[in-house]
């Protein structure tokens, strides 16, 4: 996807254009990329507070959809 992650006070921020590649349902994004996009944020935040580490597990419940074509924030801390 070709993110680009840069340090955020305490965290990392993310701002993406995610085109119709990525679509699930018309217009949304796929929830997978969205929990992607959130996986990929917090390792990053951890790698540049110092630790590493993997994803053991994830449970997600998505409260809006993200929209395509729009510019996206992705933020971790």
């Amino acid at each position: 996807m070709h993110l680009h992650f840069e340090p955020d006070g305490d965290g990392v921020l993310c701002r993406a254009t995610l085109d119709a590649k990525y679509q699930g349902w018309r217009g949304v994004v796929h929830g997978g990329i969205a929990m992607a996009l959130i996986d990929e944020a917090m390792a990053h935040a951890a790698g540049f507070a110092g630790h590493r580490g993997v994803t053991a597990s994830v449970n997600v419940r998505f409260a809006n959809p993200s929209r395509l074509g729009g510019r996206s924030r992705c933020a971790a801390g």
